[in-house]
């Protein structure tokens, strides 16, 4: 479904260029340039700030990714935090911002405009994610930090990050793809892939590479949290079943028990 009829630079630069403009005086004319001035503003910083040039830092967040198995690491660590902790990540929010600015004073849709749009909503779900961090560790005693997203939350991100990636407009992709960013979508799966001569360490790049695996990583948490829960209602009703036949009688005598049920 196209939820936009975004403009091609080139048709606004035919307008002005269009050979009965020397013959007739237009007021419009200053508007149209205007514009024209403004679009190619943003395909050159879309290009330029986001998507072409590499991020020179030391930061070993930009090009080390992990697994899409979970939001916690193998060492125990927070991944989320690993993006929005990260110095690329400080200088994305604030080119989006900067943009950001000119876009709006563009009055049309550009195909441009339109994928730099589309970057501005994946990284305002990524600020979502972080939003619905909690620290338990305060209310249960815990002494070590403790961090959550409630079920409710995540399952509603996850929605949310579905619906942003799977309803990228096809001319968005074909603007990604041109500067050899592939976004590949199964039912299952998200994938970012940065092909040859591609910049993987481009802001736009890093943070999409990062969208990605976060999607995976929530819905393989919210997975699992949805397979517990299964399995435990199914221990419970068990239970119950074992309990109502007088079979639970037969359980006295044991020393061992699993958390699942075969």
């Amino acid at each position: 479904e196209v939820r936009h009829r975004a403009l091609e630079l080139i048709d606004l630069e035919e307008i002005v260029k269009n050979n009965v403009l020397s013959k007739v005086k237009m007021p419009q004319m200053k508007t149209v340039r205007n514009v024209i001035t403004l679009a190619r503003e943003i395909k050159a910083r879309l290009e330029n700030e986001l998507l072409c040039i590499e991020f020179m830092s030391t930061d070993v967040n930009k090009s080390r990714f992990p697994d899409d198995k979970s939001l916690v690491g193998r060492n125990g660590d927070f991944l989320l935090y690993r993006l929005t902790g990260s110095e690329i990540y400080a200088c994305l929010r604030e080119r989006l911002r900067s943009i950001s600015e000119t876009a709006q004073r563009l009055t049309v849709v550009t195909q441009e405009k339109l994928a730099f749009q589309w970057l501005v909503e994946v990284f305002q779900w990524v600020e979502e994610i972080e939003k619905a961090v909690t620290d338990y560790s305060s209310l249960d005693g815990y002494k070590r930090t403790r961090l959550f997203i409630d079920f409710n939350s995540a399952t509603r991100i996850l929605m949310k990050g579905e619906d942003i990636f799977f309803n990228i407009e096809d001319v968005t992709k074909e603007i990604l793809r041109a500067q050899k960013i592939s976004i590949r979508l199964t039912p299952q799966r998200i994938a970012v892939v940065v092909l040859k001569g591609g910049v993987a360490n481009s802001p736009g790049a890093h943070l999409l590479r990062w969208g990605a695996l976060l999607y995976g990583c929530i819905k393989s948490d919210v997975d699992r949290a949805e397979d517990w829960e299964h399995r435990a209602s199914t221990a419970i009703e068990t239970y119950k079943s074992f309990s109502l036949d007088g079979s639970i009688s037969h359980l006295g005598n044991a020393t061992r028990f699993r958390d699942n049920v075969e």
